[in-house]
């Protein structure tokens, strides 16, 4: 985190210090800082959900059942 200062912070420091926080804990803020291993990990599950027969079933009646 930053250094703390001698003085307290204003509003407009305090609320662009939690929005970048903020930004930084969601996972759209993990995405961006690792996209290649998002990427990664989305065709290997990708792959493995196609693979087995148990869940390309399930998938497909969940998928069916919600529409």
């Amino acid at each position: 985190m930053d250094r703390p200062s001698d003085r307290p912070l204003t509003v407009a420091e305090a609320k662009n210090r939690l929005r970048r926080t903020t930004e930084e804990a969601l996972p759209s803020g993990y995405v961006q800082r690792h996209p290649y291993a998002v990427l990664g990990f989305a065709v290997i599950a990708g792959f493995l959900i196609g693979r087995s027969p148990v869940t390309r079933y399930l998938l497909t009646r969940t998928l069916l059942k919600g529409w």
